[in-house]
Parts: C-alpha cells; structure tokens; sequence
C-alpha cells in the first residue's frame, strides 16, 4: 500500500520574483525576490491530501466526487501515491497554499516556482511487475506530475475536497525520474501559474500525477508513493 517505501516531504516554499512598482520620486519600479511557506500568515494557510481508496474501478477512483481519506498535517503526508492490484485501486491528490496577501497589489510577477525538499528516508517504491525500483528509476507512460488549480478549502481539508483539483496545469510535466533525493526539487509555473497567485489573499497549488491528468488506468500491480 502507500503506506510503505515512500519519501517524505520536509519543506515547501512558493518563491517569486516580482517587480514592486515604486511610486516615489526618482525611484524607478525594480525586481525583488520573497518566499512563502505552507501555514505562514495571517490565514493559516494549509498543506494536506485527500485520497480515494477501496475496491473499485479506475474511473471511479478518478471521478469520485469525494475521497475517503484527508489530512491537513503539515508537511506529514503523502502527495502523491498510486496502488492498482486487483480490484483495489487508490489515488491521492494533494494541495499546498500560501499566504501571498501581502505582495503588492500593482506587483508584476515575472518569475515563480514552488520548491518541494524529498527526505529519502526510503526513496524505493514497490511494483509488483517489476519488484523493487527506486522511484527515480520510474519512466512509465504518465511517471510525471504536474501542479494544477485546487479551488478547495485553505485551512483545513475534507474528503469533500477531493474533488476540487482541477485540470488546468500551472507547470509543465515534471518526470519522476528528474526528482533528486535529500534536495530542493524546483517546479517553474508557467503562465497561467503566475497569473493564478492571488496578490490579496490565499494561493494554492494542487499536485496530480500524470496518470490522473491524462485518465490513463494505472497498469496493473503499480505501487508508489512521492514523499
């Protein structure tokens, strides 16, 4: 299950680069660069997951409209996991939101990227196709995850929000076999990713695998999970 070889998420950080338009006299507009962590700011901003698993199908884990299982811990979960073997299949999507309210209104954001750091306390994920493999080594048809829109709650997930992961993706496909073990992994958002931060209150950034984005069935006997 994805309760065994997984890694850890240890910090998360949405770093920008904006330009603060400086309306002083002589001061021209320059370019700043501030980050935010997870359950920083006057909104306590949330990370957690919320997955769907039990006996069922593909598409039914896919389109469930809410999950059996949530968590709000910071940085203690899973962000991504998937388990197919038999009739059981298990997906979880997770989330993680920031406090950006106190960027300027008139700030351009011209660069942005969410930076995730992978503890390896067991960087190995089990298939049982293939058995043992480290999850780097991972080079499926959909062994990527995208960050996507999550238009659920920001303090304190549900199973309810399960179903509040969109499919607009805010970065471009980050392959599992590029994620590097006991350091920063660096995921650049894309336009629409810098256009989705929210300059007067909470920021939120979802996580699908590739698998979930392009409904792709996990093949049979696939078991890993992204910690």
């Amino acid at each position: 299950s994805l309760m065994n070889n997984m890694k850890k998420i240890i910090s998360s950080l949405l770093v920008l680069t904006v330009i603060a338009v400086v309306m002083l006299s002589g001061q021209s507009s320059h370019a700043i660069t501030t980050a935010f962590s997870p359950v920083a700011g006057n909104n306590s901003p949330m990370d957690g997951l919320s997955w769907s698993s039990a006996v069922q199908t593909w598409d039914q884990a896919r389109n469930a409209t809410s999950g059996n299982y949530a968590s709000s811990v910071d940085n203690a979960k899973a962000f991504l996991s998937a388990y197919k073997v038999g009739s059981y299949t298990e997906l979880l999507r997770s989330a993680r939101c920031y406090d950006t309210s106190s960027l300027p209104d008139d700030a351009v954001i011209t660069v942005a990227s969410e930076t995730l750091y992978m503890y390896a306390d067991n960087h190995f994920t089990y298939d049982y196709v293939n058995g043992y493999l480290p999850f780097t080594s991972r080079v499926g048809p959909k062994d990527y995850f995208a960050l996507v829109e999550y238009n659920g709650s920001t303090s304190t997930f549900s199973n309810a929000d399960y179903d509040n992961f969109g499919l607009t993706r805010f970065s471009a496909n980050v392959p599992f076999s590029s994620l590097t073990l006991d350091a920063d992994n660096v995921t650049s958002l894309n336009a629409a990713g810098n256009a989705h931060i929210n300059k007067t209150g909470i920021t939120c950034f979802g996580m699908r695998d590739g698998y979930d984005l392009d409904n792709f069935a996990y093949p049979e006997g696939t078991n890993f999970a992204l910690w």
